[in-house]
């Protein structure tokens, strides 16, 4: 049971980890703009939002150290093991899952346009 609550504190860690990715890299890119937290922000605001991201996840790997630390200290084996059983075991469902959570909330963000119900497409006008 305890590899499951390890596997918990792991996905608490690494999700802040590839959003803080995803904006790096995305705050690089000409698609910012559809973005309404990017659109307007500055390099001061970008690095301000970075440096949050970097406490954030320094806070999350903290407790997940502290965690194993416990963990250890209480059941005397090795708790890097038992994380490294889970992932290994349940990688296909793990996969699964964060290959279904992490684009919807990357995109979930994303400035939509709408649909335009009266099918006129203004876009088409101007080819």
């Amino acid at each position: 049971m305890t590899e499951y609550f390890l596997l918990v504190e792991y996905v608490k860690c690494i999700i802040p980890v590839m959003y803080g990715i995803f904006q790096v890299v995305l705050a690089r890119l000409p698609n910012a703009a559809f973005y309404p937290s990017l659109a307007s922000a500055t390099s001061q605001d970008l690095d301000r939002a970075q440096t949050n991201m970097v406490v954030f996840v320094s806070l999350k790997v903290l407790s997940l150290k502290t965690f194993m630390l416990l963990l250890h200290r209480r059941l005397h084996f090795s708790v890097a093991h038992q994380l490294s059983f889970v992932l290994e075991t349940a990688a296909d469902d793990i996969q699964a899952k964060l290959a279904m959570l992490i684009p919807y909330c990357f995109f979930f963000f994303l400035d939509h346009n709408g649909v335009d119900y009266t099918f006129r497409f203004a876009w088409m006008d101007n080819t």
